[in-house]
C-alpha cells in the first residue's frame, strides 16, 4: 500500500520516474502477494509511463518484474516475450540484461528446453557476478543445479552449484532464499 500512495504521490507532483517506481514496487508486492492478475496491471501501467528521457532506466526492471509475474502465474509465454522484449531492446545496454537472461532461462526450463535455459543461466551468471548481486547470483546458480539434477540427471554438479549458492546465501546471512 505504501507503494501505492508512494506512486500516487510521485503522479501528483509530475514525477514520471518517481510513479514508475512506485507501480514496479507495488507490482511486486502484488506479486508476493499471490494476486498476479493486480501486478501485472501495475506493471503494465508503469510500462505506459516510460519514455525515452530519464524515466528509461526503469525500462528493464519493470519488463523483468512483469516476466516474473507471468512466470509466477504460469503464464509462459507471457514471460517469455516480457524477459525478450529486455533480450532484444533497440537500446544496446539492455541487450544483456543478466536478470532478463535468468529470467527466461526459468521459462526455457519449464518448456522443456534444458540446454537453452542452460546457455542463459550460465551468461547471467557472469553479468551477476559483474554486479556483484550474491542474492541473484544465488538464485542463477540454483536454476543451474536444477538443470543438472532434474534435466540431465547430473547429481555431481547439481551438488557443487547448490554449494557455491548456498555460499553466496550464507555471506549474506540469508539461507531461505535458496531454491
Amino acid at each position: 500500500d505504501e507503494y501505492r500512495k508512494y506512486s500516487e504521490s510521485a503522479r501528483t507532483a509530475g514525477d514520471a520516474r518517481g510513479e514508475i517506481a512506485g507501480l514496479h514496487g507495488h507490482g511486486m508486492a502484488l506479486r508476493a502477494l499471490g494476486r498476479f492478475h493486480e501486478a501485472i496491471s501495475v506493471l503494465q501501467a508503469a510500462l505506459t509511463l516510460l519514455r525515452d528521457g530519464e524515466e528509461a532506466e526503469w525500462e528493464a526492471p519493470v519488463r523483468v518484474s512483469l516476466g516474473l509475474v507471468f512466470y509466477s502465474a504460469g503464464r509462459l509465454q507471457d514471460a517469455v516475450e516480457a524477459f525478450e522484449a529486455v533480450l532484444n531492446s533497440p537500446i544496446p545496454s539492455l541487450r544483456d540484461d543478466p536478470y532478463a537472461q535468468n529470467g527466461l532461462g526459468l521459462a526455457c526450463r519449464l518448456s522443456g528446453q534444458p540446454e537453452r535455459a542452460m546457455s542463459l543461466f550460465t551468461q547471467s551468471l557472469v553479468g551477476l557476478r559483474a554486479r556483484r548481486d550474491r542474492r541473484a547470483e544465488a538464485s542463477a546458480l540454483s536454476n543451474i543445479a536444477a538443470v543438472h539434477l532434474l534435466d540431465w540427471n547430473d547429481t555431481g554438479e547439481a551438488r557443487r552449484n547448490l554449494e557455491l549458492a548456498a555460499a553466496a546465501q550464507e555471506e549474506l546471512g540469508d539461507l531461505h532464499g535458496l531454491g
